[in-house]
């Protein structure tokens, strides 16, 4: 008998439920695994190619919608993934969606991201699935809170990546050679309003910068300051006099529009991704991706990639009641 999706009063979880959840992101890939997904999705590089691309999901999805696709793959299916039914002359079955097709050749995508050419003189019939070829009883095989991992893991991570920071006056060294650099800060306030010096090489870039009022005066989004400089010695030093928390560090390539500038981190749009030569966080052992571009952990005394973080403590995202900052979609291009 299949495995339901339980409460402990015996019932499935609303989809209320499994929104109030809190998820575990870290333990997501682990269930995308564990769950069969990666026999026929992509997300970052690893899987099979044969569903849906899932590395940006999170950004074309609410993670309801996410969970309504995973336990309900027949009541949407994605454009493109209508599956089809070939049936050979020589008694051949074959599954997949249709890439392709030309008078003579139907072009297919089968199981296990492989590709089939068909010449249509051998085939003998052609169905249309009504069906998404998404298998349903994902519950059957991982429990709620896994369901809930999963979804966390697939949605955008860009407010843990500003909540779970250094903690406290950080002071950070990143050895590069010498060039000219812009360097995005990731900033976030979730408790109350405290102001420090940012100072960049030895330039105040960010006097008594308040971060609770660079992200708007709530605690609903973050920050992120960005400095565009010329570095001569090989070694770029960051340093925060006073409390504020350091989520995260984008270094880029070459100078940006302007020499310093501010912005609420509202999407991640709100961030230059282009020419990223290094990009961490802070605060967690735990390595994030936004897009293509990969967040290696640089916890509290440790050097990743060349960037070294001296600093008091960590804060985890959502440690001592810390609000985590939110994440809007990105508005569909027209």
């Amino acid at each position: 008998q299949q495995q339901e999706l339980l409460m402990p009063t015996g019932k499935r979880w609303p989809i209320e439920l499994l929104l109030a959840a809190k998820p575990d992101s870290a333990k997501g890939k682990a269930v995308f695994q564990k769950a069969g997904c990666i026999a026929c999705h992509i997300v970052q590089g690893e899987g099979l190619d044969f569903g849906p691309e899932l590395s940006d999901i999170g950004n074309k999805l609410s993670s309801e919608q996410l969970f309504e696709a995973i336990l309900k793959p027949n009541q949407n299916i994605s454009l493109g993934y209508e599956g089809v039914n070939i049936a050979l002359k020589d008694g051949t079955q074959l599954i997949g969606f249709v890439t392709s097709e030309s008078k003579t050749v139907l072009s297919l995508r089968i199981p296990g991201g492989l590709r089939k050419d068909v010449p249509k003189a051998n085939i003998k019939t052609r169905t249309a699935m009504k069906d998404s070829l998404m298998p349903t009883g994902l519950e059957a095989v991982i429990s709620p809170q896994e369901l809930v991992d999963l979804v966390g893991w697939l949605s955008p991570q860009l407010p843990e990546l500003l909540a779970a920071s250094i903690h406290g006056s950080p002071d950070v060294d990143i050895a590069v050679p010498n060039g000219t650099y812009t360097l995005q800060l990731l900033l976030y306030e979730g408790w109350r309003s405290r102001a420090a010096d940012i100072v960049i090489e030895g330039k105040t870039v960010g006097e008594k910068y308040d971060m609770f009022k660079e992200q708007g005066g709530n605690f609903n989004h973050g920050s992120v300051l960005r400095h565009s400089f010329t570095l001569t010695d090989g070694n770029i030093d960051i340093q925060i006099k006073g409390p504020l928390h350091l989520g995260g560090l984008i270094l880029s390539k070459g100078k940006g529009g302007v020499t310093v500038s501010t912005a609420i981190v509202k999407s991640k749009s709100d961030l230059d991704f282009k020419n990223v030569l290094k990009a961490i966080n802070f605060g967690d052992t735990r390595n994030l991706s936004i897009g293509n571009v990969k967040f290696n952990a640089a916890a509290a005394n440790t050097t990743v990639d060349g960037v070294t973080n001296k600093a008091r403590e960590d804060v985890y995202a959502g440690e001592h009641n810390q609000k985590l900052p939110t994440m809007q979609k990105e508005a569909k291009k027209k």
